[in-house]
């Protein structure tokens, strides 16, 4: 039986002699994403002698990318542009040339020590034991043309793998009880057996305790007034320390 109604026959519908023409593609490259700047943040121009560093840095540390993780951490002292890294990197700049030197910035900060010595020839390791830091240090080790390693470190357990340093640099990282102490332990670790510490301490410990400390940790040191004054003032005293030589 069939089911075609009575009538014409119907004729079958013409098959397309050619595809469909598929869309035609863009040949236009979509811009690469580019890193976004959080707004509040700002550029500072740190002037290193005949260097001018641009540093960016956060203007408000409560917003949620900078603010500290917990009460302990309540303050996120990284994110300040501290007078005594500013005259660490001057010195550094003015320096001797430090290629072929393995080179560590301890509690780095905004990274203007590192960034220092990477410009003047170091193979340079940033470390600071907050992620908010290590993040700020690429961005301005990159807007500086400096070549550097950040990454997560803290001084108290540092990791296997960190190895020796030629040099251990240091700015301020000296502000609270326990950091003294910890700071040695790490040099007498990880310095190598002819290299040098140098920290740069705004008046906030007494000479004499680094020096007992030191010695105690079997480490030499010398100390010199960089700037006269008081931590209110200013003031900053520059220590050095090496291993102790066998007599």
């Amino acid at each position: 039986m069939s089911t075609r109604p009575k009538g014409k026959t119907a004729k079958p519908a013409a098959r397309p002699t050619k595809p469909p023409a598929e869309p035609k593609k863009s040949t236009k490259s979509k811009p690469a994403p580019q890193e976004q700047e959080p707004v509040d943040d700002r550029i500072e121009r740190v002037i290193l002698g005949d260097t001018v560093l641009a540093i960016r840095m956060p203007v408000d540390l409560q917003d949620a990318d900078y603010q500290a993780k917990s009460t302990a951490d309540a303050k996120p002292l990284w994110g300040f542009l501290w007078p005594s890294a500013t005259a660490m990197g001057r010195l550094i700049m003015q320096g001797e040339d430090l290629s072929g030197k393995r080179i560590i910035d301890l509690g780095c900060g905004l990274g203007v020590v590192g960034i220092a010595a990477a410009l003047r020839g170091a193979t340079v390791v940033s470390a600071d034991i907050r992620p908010e830091a290590i993040r700020l240090v690429t961005h301005n080790a990159a807007r500086n043309g400096a070549q550097l390693t950040a990454r997560v470190v803290d001084f108290h357990e540092p990791p296997e793998d960190l190895g020796l340093f030629d040099g251990i640099l240091g700015a301020d990282i000296l502000y609270d009880d326990g950091m003294l102490r910890g700071v040695l332990r790490f040099i007498r670790r990880h310095l190598a057996p002819d290299g040098l510490a140098i920290l740069a301490d705004p008046m906030r410990v007494l000479p004499g305790g680094v020096a007992g400390a030191a010695r105690l940790s079997g480490l030499e040191v010398s100390s010199t007034v960089l700037r006269p004054g008081t931590v209110v003032s200013g003031g900053i005293t520059l220590y050095e320390l090496w291993r102790r030589r066998p007599s």
